[in-house]
This record gives structure tokens, sequence and C-alpha cells, in this order.
């Protein structure tokens, strides 16, 4: 596709004369709500912005020191100003909409050093939606070409300690931390986006754009003031520059509310543009896929008799996806060499070898056959140097067999074991990655990312990463609460697409069971000799360690109660570890390990061959421990919350329309998806790419509703979600065209609750038009989706 382009350009006056530090000169956007001013004051240099009339960032320092102990602009002079504006609109080839307007007003500031040398630049633009700066250094000294940085002094100064929403920086999960909520004064340093709203109703967002070849911004508070800090690299250098050289961009998207965070495009527009002249190979796609069996721990990544990635299981999936018109299939764990995703020593993994029991050269030609294609995935485990060995002969690989879209994961705390996934290292490892993928025309879903900047202007095959809690964390323990994908959408998603993985039918892991393969029942047993334990559960590797509750008989024997609790369970061939989680009312305690409890320290385990003969331990015998005597012998441990997903079911549905994906999956096994086919209709029907977006009202982690019009039909789609608090929400269909649509609703059940009741949903239908006043009723930790279909006259 190549992209259309209006553009209109007026330059204004341009400023040679030196300027006295009461100067100072001011930058309007095109609508003139927002004004950035920029001024010396003794050495240094600040700038603030006001909105509406009200200042919004107090006066704010900027600057850059180096190693060599030079520093920029610091101390130096400007020699001119020069203002321009400029409008354009141009074309995404996928996205939340198809044409971006892009409007600014820029000055760029030239300095000159002591020596009269022009040293470099700070390019202000001020757009409608927020601001954006940036540093440029120029090559002055034929023997000087690099510089090493130690310091950005760029600050964020706030007019009040604003209510924020941020992640910790510098910890083993990268960017995957659940969001905190706090005054600007009590943040840790934050990751970015980091979103700011003032009491007032103003929303800021500070980000960067155009990242390449730098480190990472990230942000501590002093005070009021948020400052920029950039990772390091393992030997403390902060940046390694080239000279000449530019910096990202450092944006603050500012809106008079939450919504308008959302309909930005202030990241995109601050990208170069295209580097693609023919995008029609980029494929963005919806996807299942041999992925979430591994998640929750049913199936495995690495061979074995577990193993997720089969031929066979791979046929099925391939056969749900051709019947249900679902583009690709995901199959994780197919190389060879995989030891683990946390590996102990060097990485082995193979990226154009496959297991011996999955072939994938012959799954991909019948995933062909069916009009379907494999997305490949590609586990780094965060060793760059043994995936850049093999990129080129893994891509071309990708090419020959016709796979088109390409998941690139990067598990581990740090890439090589040394260096932040988001310091300088990073940022060029997967700038390099992505122009590989952008050579052999594939499109690229990265997780463990270096965040998005926006970068997808100029890469279009930048489809999807991660880079945040997506829906795996809710396969364990402590996942995502209710209001984990209504802060998404105001931070780390802002021009950002992102791989949630949405679409879990079986909410409470109720169907773990099915795609089991060949079991045989085994009983397993655990005889109490009068230790009085109660409400015995059953956990093993079997049942991806859920609890399971079991039957009780009671005997007596020499005046003492002895208990036999019984479960029968079906297995599959292969090695399977168990224990035993119980109560003891008379202590009090609960939750008690009771192998521990008889100082047993490993699981019993036992192996069921291929016939369905076991061998091993299938009893827990508990000695007389004289409880009311020493009930220190037992530990109870608190309570934890069981595996789930906490949403409604009706939520998962608008999930489709609130985080936007181009490479978007139906996350659940298939069997799950058969059981409610109905409501599998609206994730095979709702797209992947827009043409048209609208925030129809929101607020930060409370609620959200998005309306997004279809890039191929008439048809609308909108996704309403909320909280832990039941809410009705109303708005007009005003943004639909003339004539009548068939709404199908899927929504929350009158009874439906995230806690107590999340499966209860309903679908109905009625006729609507651009008139229609719609009522959207959410239940707690609810959502609703609905398609509206053009009705063709």
């Amino acid at each position: 596709m190549r992209f259309r382009i209006n553009i209109i350009l007026s330059f204004g006056f341009i400023f040679f004369s030196c300027l006295t530090n009461k100067n100072a000169f001011s930058v309007k956007s095109p609508n003139n709500d927002i004004v950035v001013q920029f001024y010396p004051s003794g050495d240094d240099y600040f700038y603030n912005a006001t909105f509406n009339g009200k200042k919004v960032i107090n006066n704010s320092k900027v600057g850059l020191i180096f190693k060599n102990s030079s520093q920029f602009p610091i101390g130096q002079s400007i020699i001119n100003v020069e203002k321009s504006f400029k409008k354009e609109t141009w074309e995404l080839p996928w996205g939340e909409k198809r044409f971006v307007n892009d409007s600014y007003n820029e000055a760029i500031i030239s300095f000159k050093d002591h020596l009269n040398r022009k040293t470099g630049e700070i390019t202000f633009r001020v757009y409608d939606d927020g601001i954006a700066f940036r540093y440029t250094m120029k090559k002055i000294d034929e023997d000087l070409d690099s510089l090493i940085l130690i310091d950005e002094l760029t600050e964020f100064s706030l007019i009040e300690d604003g209510h924020t929403w941020w992640t910790p920086a510098y910890t083993d999960n990268r960017y995957e931390e659940l969001y905190q909520r706090s005054k600007v004064t009590q943040i840790d340093t934050s990751h970015t986006p980091l979103t700011i709203r003032y009491t007032d109703g103003t929303h800021l967002s500070i980000h960067e754009a155009s990242l390449t070849n730098y480190s990472s911004m990230q942000l501590y508070s002093n005070h009021h003031t948020l400052n920029c800090d950039l990772a390091p690299w393992k030997n403390g250098d902060k940046v390694r520059l080239q000279l000449p050289f530019k910096s990202p961009w450092r944006t603050v998207i500012i809106s008079e509310d939450a919504g308008g965070l959302i309909m930005s495009d202030l990241m995109l527009n601050c990208n170069e543009p295209s580097q693609i002249e023919n995008s029609s190979w980029i494929k963005p796609s919806k996807y299942i896929g041999i992925w979430w069996g591994m998640i929750i721990g049913k199936w495995t990544w690495n061979e074995g008799f577990r193993h997720g990635a089969t031929n066979e299981r791979s046929r099925d999936y391939i056969d749900f996806a051709s019947k249900h018109g679902i583009d690709e299939v995901l199959i994780e764990g197919w190389a060879s060499g995989w030891e683990s995703l946390f590996p102990k020593d060097s990485v082995t993994v193979s990226f154009t070898k496959s297991t011996p029991d999955f072939d994938i050269k012959k799954i991909q030609e019948y995933a062909k056959s069916k009009g379907v294609s494999i997305q490949s995935y590609h586990e780094t485990m965060a060793h760059t140097k043994n995936y850049l060995a093999q990129i080129d002969s893994a891509f071309s690989m990708l090419n020959d067999l016709g796979i088109r879209n390409v998941k690139i994961g990067h598990v581990g705390s740090k890439l090589d074991r040394s260096e932040f996934h988001y310091g300088q290292f990073g940022v060029q490892y997967y700038r390099h990655v992505l122009n590989k993928a952008l050579q052999y025309e594939l499109g690229v879903n990265f997780h463990e990312p270096i965040k998005d900047t926006g970068e997808r202007r100029t890469f279009p095959n930048m489809l999807t990463r991660e880079g945040a809690r997506g829906m795996e964390y809710n396969a364990w323990s402590n996942g995502n609460p209710p209001n984990h994908t209504l802060i998404l959408p105001f931070t780390r998603m802002l021009g950002s697409p992102m791989d949630f993985t949405p679409g879990i039918f079986d909410i409470l892991y109720e169907n773990l069971d099915i795609s089991n393969g060949i079991e045989f029942p085994l009983n397993i047993t655990v005889i109490d000799s009068g230790n009085d334990f109660q409400n015995l559960r059953y956990k093993s590797s079997e049942s991806v360690w859920f609890d399971k509750k079991m039957e009780k008989k009671l005997n007596v024997d020499n005046d003492r109660m002895i208990t036999h609790w019984t479960i029968e369970e079906y297995f599959q061939p292969g090695e399977w570890e168990w224990g035993i989680t119980a109560d003891h009312p008379k202590s009090g305690k609960n939750n008690i390990w009771l192998l521990e409890a008889i100082e047993k320290y490993k699981n019993l385990s036992f192996n069921v061959d291929k016939k369905g003969n076991a061998n091993g331990v299938d009893t827990l015998f508990i000695p007389f421990l004289d409880l009311n005597n020493n009930d220190n012998s037992i530990t109870g441990y608190p309570a934890t919350s069981l595996p789930r997903v906490s949403t409604t079911f009706a939520k998962q549905l608008a999930l489709y329309v609130t985080t936007h994906s181009p490479l978007q999956m139906a996350a659940d096994f298939i069997e799950n998806y058969e059981k409610h086919p109905k409501a599998f209709e609206f994730i095979k029907s709702v797209p992947v790419s827009w043409d048209t977006t609208i925030v129809l009202n929101g607020e930060i982690e409370q609620f959200l509703t998005i309306a997004r019009k279809d890039r191929n039909s008439d048809n609308w789609y909108i996704g309403g979600i909320t909280n832990r608090e039941s809410r009705t929400l109303q708005f007009l269909l005003s943004f639909l065209d003339e004539g009548s649509y068939l709404a199908r609703i899927y929504a929350d059940g009158d009874l439906a609750d995230w806690q107590s009741n999340p499966l209860d949903y309903k679908i109905f239908e009625k006729v609507v038009s651009k008139s229609e006043l719609m009522t959207m009723t959410l239940a707690s930790g609810g959502g609703q989706a609905i398609e509206l279909e053009k009705i063709k006259d």
C-alpha cells in the first residue's frame, strides 16, 4: 500500500540575533490551546507549558552531561531560532485508524560554544494534543566523533502533587509489574508512559518517541519534579553516542480528560515516515495457539510426555482455525534444544530444527492446505548471541515455508544475563532484529520487549508486543485484578498495540482436564492416624497444582479415629508429583502442607506407563502427631487466591475492542470455544485493523467504552468494561452513518458478578440508528461487547 499524503508547509520567521537572558520565546499549538515557553537563566535553559491558559508544566531544566566534562547546552549561547508550521495527513497501513493528522508548530533552537562553533540544537514541537522536544548535537571536532553520556538533565516539573499511574523500573520482571497509583512525590523510579491526573481533571502522560540507538528514559521524582533517568550499560555508561546524533523525542500528551490520552497520535507523529513503499505483505491476523496449555501448566515447552507442540495437536488446532476463519496458529515449544525458559547454562535452542514429535515443514504445508498459516515462535531466553547467530537462517526458513509473522520472546531478567532489556544495548538489539525482519518481510510480535515509542510508523512490520502484564498472569496466584485492563489503555497502550491475549472463556479453570489424550484411573489415598486434619485437598502436577477436594471415611482403631481420604484421578503416561494441603480447626491452623508436617521435604511421585501401570507412591500415611500437646509441629499458611481470570465472561469479549492489537489472539483451549459457539462468533467477527476509533467515555482505573469502525466494511464494534463496581453507562450512537444497524449485544447476565457468578452472560439483538441512546449495564468486573452490522437498504 502506498501512503496517501497531503502536505501543507508554511515557514515562519527566523531569528539570527543573540538573545539576552531576559529574552524568552514561545511556541503555540495550531489551535492555540498549548503554549511552550523556552528561556535561559544563568548558564542553564528551561521550558514550561500552559494548557487552556493554565500552567501544566512549571519551569523545567534541559541539558546533557558527558563523560569528558562537556555539557549541552549549558553555558552556551542561542544563535538563532527557526520556527515553522507543518500540516499533513498520512495513512496507517493498519491500526486504530486509517488516517492520522500530523499538525504542529516547530521551533529549532541552535546553540554555539565559546569558540563560536555551532554545537547543536533543541527542537520543540507543539501539537494540539501535546508537546515534544529532542536534542541534536553536531560533530564540531574532527578528532572527536564519539561521546559517552553520563546524565540527561531533562525535567518535567509538575504544578501539583498529582495522582500518577506507574510501574517500577529495574525489577527482574522488566515491564511486567502491576500498576501503582500514588502521588507524584511517592513514586520510585518508573517506566514510561507515566500518566498524571491533576485535581482540575487535566491529564498528562510523559513518554518518549522514536527511541533509536539511545537508552530508554525512566523517571524518578524529586518533590513535584520528575527527572530523566537512563538505563545504564553494565559498566555504568548511560549512552554511547556517535556524532552527530539525535536523542529520542521527550513527549507529553496533554488532555482535558482521560479519553483524550487514548485519542492522541503524538508518539506516532514524532516518528519518521514508513520505510516501506508497498506494505501488502504485512498481515495483521487473528490467531489461536498451542500456548495457554503451557502457561497454565498442563503442557510443556520442552520435550517430554507433556510436550505441547506435537503434530497431532497442531493439526487439531489448524482444523479448528480453518473451520472458524482464524488466520494463524501460534505453536510454541516446537524448537529443539529447549532446556527451559530459564536455562542454567548456555542456550542451545535451535530456530531451524524442530523436536522429534513436530515437523514444522509438514505442519505448515498442512496449514496452507487448510487456508491457515503457522505463526512462528522464537524464544531466545534473552540470549541474544545465540539468536543473532541463527537469525538469517531462521528468517530465511520462515520465508521458504510461507510464514509471515513471528513471535520473538526474551524471557529473563537481563539480556545475555548482563544488560537491561531497555538500556542502549537492548534498544540496539531489538532494532537490529526489527530491521532483519523488514529485510525478510516478516511481521514481528516482541515479547519481553523494549517499550513501544511509535516506531510502527517507520516499521509497519512492528505489529505488536507485550511489555506489560498480560493474560498469562491470570494463570498464577495473585493475577491481574479487575482494574488492570482499565489502566493499560491510559498508560502502556497509549499509541501502542499490545498482545494481551484475551478470550479466556474458562474463567474459573473448571475444564482443565480437556484434551488430555489417553488417561488411566488411579486412587490417591491419605491415612490420618487420629490427628483430625480436615478439608484435605489433593494437588499434583497432573492437575496443574489446583486444589481438588478429597472424600473421607472414618474408622476407629484402638480408640483412635483413623481417617481415610481418597480421590480418583486420571493420569496420562508419565511421571507425576503430588502432595496434600489440609486444615486443623482445633489448632486454628489452615493451609498446612502435610508433607512438611511429617518432615518430608520432597513431593511424592509415581510413574504411569503406557499400559496404565503405576509405579511409585500413591498413598500418604500421617502418623499420630499428638497435636493437642504439640501443635508447633505443624505450620499454617495464609490463604492464597486460586488462579482465575478476574473478569466476567462478557468482559473477555469486550477486551477485543478496548485492547487493540493487529495480531489478536483467542487464547483459550479450543474445546472451551466449542462449548460457547454463539459467544465465539464475536471473536470470529471482530476485526484486527480499524478505520476509526472513538473513546465514548472513560476514567482511568474505573470504566472505559470505545467504539471502532471496521476498515473493510460499514460495521462498528463497541466494547465497554468496568472495575469492581457495577455501573450503567450511556452514550449516543451519533457517530454512525444514516440508516439502520443490527446490534448484536454480548452482555453480562442479570446475576453476573466477576467473583460470585462470572459465567452468566446473555446475547440479544435489536435494531438501532444514529439517534439511539444506548444503555450499557455492566456487572462488577464486567463488560459488554456490541457488533453493529449495517443493514443494507
